[in-house]
């Protein structure tokens, strides 16, 4: 029989323990580094696809057709075909109460980017007149005295009061 005292078998298994969590978490640390630089390395390499992909697509001419798919017009890149339509909604003529498409009975019709310059322009100054009023009203509470306020109270109330003629 081997005679092993009882202190040396607890720390001789507490040291096995301790190895073998340090192990396991060393392990998962490892491969979590491991997970991390492929999902960094996959999405590096899908951005660059993606991106010549959609460079490609962007510069790349192709032939506009009619609904029978006959060609119509010249051959486009997607860049002027999109520039070409952006041009057109922001000069078509609007509404300048509503924004909506103008119609020929519309007097006064300006073009979208002037109604959306003029609105947030209009939006901008609404904000900035608020946040002045707000400014000023609240000084003017911070100067007010418990005095100026009963004398407000009173003064309303009174007038409330009094018999109308």
């Amino acid at each position: 029989m081997i005679d092993i005292d009882q202190d040396t078998l607890i720390k001789a298994v507490a040291r096995a323990i301790m190895d073998d969590m340090v192990h396991a978490d060393m392990v998962e640390a490892i491969k979590r580094e491991i997970r991390t630089e492929i999902v960094a390395s996959v999405r590096t390499e899908v951005s660059d696809l993606v991106g010549v992909w959609v460079e490609e697509r962007l510069t790349g001419t192709f032939q506009p057709t009619n609904r029978w798919g006959e060609p119509r017009g010249e051959p486009v890149t997607i860049r002027e075909l999109a520039m070409a339509e952006v041009e057109q909604r922001c000069n078509r003529k609007v509404s300048p109460h509503s924004g909506r498409d103008a119609d020929r009975h519309d007097r006064g019709s300006i073009t979208a980017v002037h109604y959306m310059a003029r609105e947030a322009i209009k939006e901008t100054v609404d904000e900035r007149v608020k946040a002045l009023t707000e400014a000023a009203v609240n000084d003017a509470m911070e100067r007010l005295t418990e005095e100026d306020v009963g004398r407000s109270v009173k003064s309303a109330v009174w007038s409330a009061l009094r018999p109308k003629k």
